[in-house]
């Protein structure tokens, strides 16, 4: 038995070659599949006994292998064995990983182990800026986003300022119109030239008239009102 130093995606392995026949540990296929390196074994060990009806000898099988602690026996499985876990987990890497042992666990004894093909790393980095910037476009669109909304809240409430404004100047206009044509009724003058000094209608000025004296505004018409057509401007007087 000797071992083969390999790599997957940056994994160092030491593949067992076991009369002609390569094998990995558990914990190294544990770590190929993603599994993080605490819990590779434990969790190949869980990965196996769910599938064991699965397997056979050809695929699983014990080595004793050399540690820190003396020699151990340990789990380890065939290019078939490795295949199937392969099948059974549900990583990232798991596709790759039963394509690499294909090719790198089920030749012959000597065969060239290939090395799970690294990124690149100027790939990486443009990636990983690609995505920074990505990241900074939502976030000021958002920002775009949330100043938009209240730009229109804004405009609406100048609209809206605007609007009342506009009402009370009209409303304060109709009444100053009114007080107008009460204080030149009370002066005595004619509701001819009182239309022609407000542009108000002769009809308006009878309602306000009318209304005024109702309220107390004006004192009660005489018996026979003199409705003349006399010119404000020349001095006439109703």
């Amino acid at each position: 038995m000797q071992l083969i130093p390999a790599e997957f995606h940056g994994t160092p392995l030491s593949i067992i070659d076991r009369d002609g026949q390569k094998w990995l540990t558990s914990e190294e296929v544990g770590r190929c599949l993603g599994y993080a390196e605490a819990n590779a074994r434990k969790g190949i060990s869980k990965l196996y006994n769910a599938h064991a009806d699965e397997f056979t000898d050809a695929d699983k099988g014990v080595a004793e292998l050399a540690t820190p602690g003396g020699k151990q026996s340990v789990t380890i499985f065939s290019s078939t064995g490795c295949i199937k876990l392969g099948f059974f987990a549900n990583t990232p890497r798991a596709k790759e990983f039963r394509a690499w042992a294909s090719e790198a666990l089920a030749g012959k004894s000597g065969a060239v182990v290939v090395a799970a093909p690294q990124p690149d790393p100027a790939a990486l980095q443009l990636a990983t800026e690609l995505g920074l910037m990505r990241d900074e476009l939502r976030l000021q669109s958002a920002a775009m986003l949330g100043l938009y909304r209240e730009l229109d809240r804004a405009r609406r409430g100048h609209i809206q300022a605007l609007t009342k404004l506009t009402n009370e100047r009209q409303r304060q206009a109709a009444a100053d119109a009114k007080a107008t044509v009460i204080r030149m009724l009370a002066e005595g003058y004619s509701h001819a030239d009182i239309a022609a000094a407000t542009g108000k209608t002769r009809n308006h000025i009878r309602q306000i008239a009318f209304k005024a004296r109702a309220t107390g505004d004006l004192p009660p018409a005489p018996p026979h009102p003199a409705d003349t057509t006399g010119d404000l401007f020349e001095g006439g007087a109703a």
